[in-house]
């Protein structure tokens, strides 16, 4: 399969790690905050690093314009309100596919809308970047957020192989609790999973 664009900007992220612990400080809250808060924070470092991967693929005026436009994505990325309000369209719209699968009391079940919950707090600033992105570029003819849609829609079975390997990664390097390695490895998947999103959208052939 040939999936450049992907391909390009995975390489950047790696090649650009400083940049990612700059975006993570910039995010670090007060040492009493609750486990949500500082993960939220990581979550939008990592997904601001690959808004970051996808300007340097496209180059150009597009890259001038996400560039110069750096600040006012991370601050509408973060904006509680805002990713309030994704988090519960995407909370539903899991509910809704979790009653089709299991029946109309799954909503109920506390293991289902566990899981329907973090998928949410998962996918919600996902969705919110790529539609401030798609904004960004929209003067310029490019239309990002329909097609990565489309193909997030279409390659939920990709997500569940990235997350099942990355779990893999984070249980045998250890170092750290269950929890947090399945977090870990949830975030590195979900992102993973955006970018090839993305690369879609800029004409990647899916990735098997």
């Amino acid at each position: 399969m040939s999936a450049p664009a992907t391909a390009f900007m995975v390489a950047w992220m790696e090649a650009n790690k400083p940049r990612m612990w700059e975006l993570m400080m910039a995010r670090a809250p007060a040492p009493e905050a609750a486990f949500a808060e500082v993960f939220d924070g990581v979550m939008q470092a990592h997904l601001l690093l690959a808004g970051e991967a996808l300007s340097a693929r496209l180059g150009g005026e597009a890259e001038e314009r996400l560039h110069a436009a750096r600040t006012e994505i991370a601050d509408r990325l973060a904006d509680p309100e805002t990713l309030a309000r994704e988090r519960a369209l995407v909370l539903d719209a899991a509910l809704r596919e979790a009653r089709l699968q299991h029946g109309e009391g799954a909503g109920g079940d506390p293991q289902i809308r566990d899981r329907c919950e973090r998928r949410a707090a998962m996918m919600a600033p996902m969705r919110r970047l790529t539609l401030v992105l798609d904004e960004q570029l929209a003067p310029l003819g490019i239309a990002l957020a329909p097609a990565t849609f489309d193909w997030i829609h279409a390659n939920g079975r990709r997500l569940r192989r990235l997350g099942l390997r990355a779990r893999e990664i984070h249980m045998e390097q250890g170092g750290m609790g269950r929890k947090t390695a399945i977090d870990a490895a949830s975030l590195q998947a979900h992102v993973r999973f955006l970018v090839e999103a993305w690369g879609g959208a800029l004409g990647d052939e899916p990735i098997d």
